[in-house]
């Protein structure tokens, strides 16, 4: 065949053989376009679809088109002086046409890996809907095949499969038991058991929660020999993707007998046909609307796509071009590849090579290893800021301020961001992804039908909670029911208390142990925490019901008819628990904690991952450049529920309306803190801090349970 076209994972055009190269990311859009839509079109169609922004955009297309035919020969584009046209009469190959006539092995990657058109938004709009529209036809067509594997027995082929979907999702948690059973029945248990880890500590970093029940158990009839390769064929034991429906419309799903966490994927996508709608209108009526610009966004988000952003006086040099960057972090196997997309643009532009290093489990430990050997990454991504003061004082991390000066650095973060990555004068790291935690979901359509209004303060917080009783009605959700991490939810509602009635200076005190459990500032907190727990009329089922109500079904009290709560307190991931087909902005929305104490302004509490240097040279110094710029992050921010500090992250990269809204909470922040419990030694944040909520919830007096957390601070 004379032209041969690959869109499916890295891009390849050869004409006769020969590897065709096109100028730029235009003439490879406009191919796409007109190739994968089968239409022929208007040029100002055209026009309207890729340029945004020149003065000239009839000449531009005039350009792109001219490159375009020039590169895979005149007959293969039909133009006149009205529409263009792909000619399909032509003799032609495309791997898009294939793979959709079942060719599934085609499928290499992403329509258009790394491609991204500046100044053609609604380009990219029709792009992301595309991408989506062929991987979930490859996710279809895996499950399909994953089916026939397992009614076969065919363990060999089961662990492809199953590997292969969970590059798609890495946190389906059917997938990983059906892998982990796989690996165990060909008798590779090490494989089993590193699978299951590998689940955990993705699990645990995305949602904060641990593996299902029916993971545990698999994992200890792994570990135990209870399950290895003499045991039944894997088919007659785990059907796939059979949804039972689940009572009460828990968020929940039950997937052939085993339940699953919610996925990414379902939001995603229904968010990209709904939320390009909402975002379009979104991006009218808050940047032109009368009011609504300073309610919503503030001035910290831009309406248009960041440029490369400069982040010295001098540009990457070409001399670079050829040396290699190893970044070392945690992620899993779907965030490596976002991250990865994201820093494509930086390699074309400087030609330094990133190379990325996924961490062994846990984490900390095997990054420990690596600098005890001597064999230290050049860039480390942590994910639990606190240990670098540690490193930094042993003269391990570069000081970033080295080569990036203070004016420049205020450009991209608040200075919330950069004094809590600062000390002793030095900037340890710069801040790559953050959270927020500092939120109130609430029932939309009963909330508002009742006239209940968004509260300010926390007077009108309590307030609010009032009149939801005087109208027989009950204000709060609350559960802390979880395997092996009973009364976490718990911490969270004392750390957001506590940075809203001391200076933040008391927080990192509590977090380091200088100001004991039982001082007064944290009373105080868990005294205003009771104040609302321990109220029986303010909680649904009672407060004896806090212990007793699972983590995960205790949102779903929202969305009853009435609902049975009207307020949960819970970090931005809490939509992945309701109940399937509740809408954002309909069914449900959110607010942000009031603060308490004005004098301490609007804290934010949430987690975060800090990317520091070990290495300084020039090309390191380059790729942390770049990490400072919104670019670093755009195709993590598009993908959705990631968030970035950087100031100048586009409003267009938000996929939903509450991703953009989480963003304005964040980078308005007058204090932001990381969660205390983790920052805690493990045997207190992760141990007596839970075991003192859960106890204290069930009667326990506070002075006695803040004095044993305060004992078990390890000496």
């Amino acid at each position: 065949m004379s032209l041969r076209i690959q869109l499916l994972g890295q891009t390849r055009i050869t004409h006769d053989g020969s590897s065709v190269d096109l100028p730029g990311y235009r003439p490879l859009a406009l191919l796409a376009y007109l190739i994968l839509t089968r239409k022929a079109y208007s040029r100002e169609h055209l026009i309207d679809l890729l340029f945004d922004g020149p003065d000239d955009p009839r000449a531009s297309l005039r350009w792109t088109l001219s490159k375009l035919r020039k590169a895979i020969g005149g007959e293969y584009i039909l133009a006149d002086r009205e529409e263009i046209s792909f000619n399909f009469q032509s003799d032609y190959w495309l791997d898009v046409t294939a793979f959709e006539a079942g060719e599934t092995e085609l499928y290499q990657g992403d329509l258009l890996e790394g491609l991204y058109v500046r100044d053609a938004l609604r380009f990219e709009d029709w792009l992301q809907l595309e991408r989506q529209r062929l991987r979930g036809q490859y996710q279809a067509d895996l499950e399909r095949e994953l089916e026939i594997h397992q009614r076969q027995g065919d363990l060999a082929a089961v662990i492809i499969t199953a590997q292969q979907l969970l590059k798609l999702d890495y946190l389906r948690e059917d997938w990983h038991r059906l892998l982990m059973e796989a690996y165990a029945r060909s008798g590779k248990r090490a494989a089993a058991l590193e699978q299951y880890e590998k689940c955990r500590q993705a699990l645990r970093k995305e949602w904060g929660v641990e593996p299902a029940p029916e993971t545990v158990n698999l994992w200890k009839a792994i570990q135990s020999g209870q399950l290895g390769s003499g045991a039944v064929s894997i088919a007659s034991n785990i059907p796939l993707t059979q949804t039972a429906p689940v009572a009460n419309g828990s968020a929940e799903q039950q997937v052939g007998g085993l339940i699953r966490r919610p996925r990414r994927t379902l939001p995603w996508l229904v968010w990209v046909l709904v939320g390009a709608v909402l975002l379009v209108v979104a991006g009218v009526i808050y940047l032109r609307g009368p009011g609504n610009t300073a309610q919503l966004l503030g001035t910290t988000l831009t309406s248009t796509p960041a440029a490369p952003q400069e982040a010295s006086p001098e540009a990457p040099a070409w001399e670079l071009s050829g040396t290699t960057v190893r970044i070392l972090g945690p992620f899993p196997e779907a965030q490596v590849h976002l991250f990865l997309q994201s820093m494509q643009p930086f390699e074309e532009r400087t030609g330094i090579h990133i190379e990325f290093q996924r961490g062994d489990k846990p984490y900390e430990e095997y990054l420990a290893t690596r600098m005890e050997s001597g064999d230290l990454p050049d860039i480390a991504n942590f994910p639990q800021p606190s240990w670098l003061p540690q490193l930094a004082e042993q003269g391990k991390i570069i000081d970033l301020r080295t080569f990036l000066d203070d004016a420049y650095l205020r450009q991209q973060y608040p200075d919330v961001f950069l004094n809590l990555a600062t000390v002793d004068d030095k900037l340890l790291g710069i801040w790559h992804v953050v959270g927020v935690k500092s939120l109130v979901w609430y029932p939309k359509q009963a909330f508002d039908a009742q006239g209940y209004e968004v509260p300010e303060t926390w007077e009108e917080l309590i307030a609010l909670s009032d009149r939801i009783v005087e109208n027989g009605g009950t204000p709060w959700c609350i559960g802390i029911n979880e395997t092996g991490a009973q009364g976490w939810v718990g911490t969270d509602w004392v750390e957001d208390i506590l940075l809203r009635t001391a200076p933040p200076e008391t927080y990192d005190a509590w977090v380091r142990h200088d100001l004991p459990f039982n001082s007064p500032e944290i009373k105080r907190a868990f005294e205003i925490m009771g104040r609302i727990w321990l109220n029986d009329d303010y909680v649904y089922g009672g407060s004896e019901n806090i212990a007793m109500e699972g983590f995960l079904d205790s949102p779903k009290h929202l969305f009853e008819d009435p609902p049975g709560c009207y307020l949960h307190k819970q970090a931005s991931f809490a939509p992945f628990f309701f109940p399937e087909g509740v809408r954002y902005g309909e069914d449900y929305d959110f607010f942000y904690l009031p603060p308490i104490d004005p004098e301490f302004g609007k804290p934010v509490l949430g987690g975060g991952e800090l990317m520091a240097m070990f290495n300084d040279r020039p090309e390191v110094r380059e790729v942390m450049r770049y990490l400072t710029t919104a670019e670093s992050t755009q195709a993590l921010i598009q993908y959705g529920n990631f968030l970035s500090p950087n100031r100048n992250t586009p409003l267009e990269w938000f996929p939903t309306v509450a991703d953009l809204r989480f963003a304005q909470i964040v980078l308005s922040a007058d204090t932001y803190r990381f969660d205390a419990s983790d920052l805690m030694p493990g045997e207190v944040g992760f141990g007596s801090f839970y075991r003192g909520i859960t106890d204290w919830v069930e009667g326990a007096d506070l002075e006695t349970v803040l004095q044993e957390i305060d004992d078990s601070w390890p000496r």
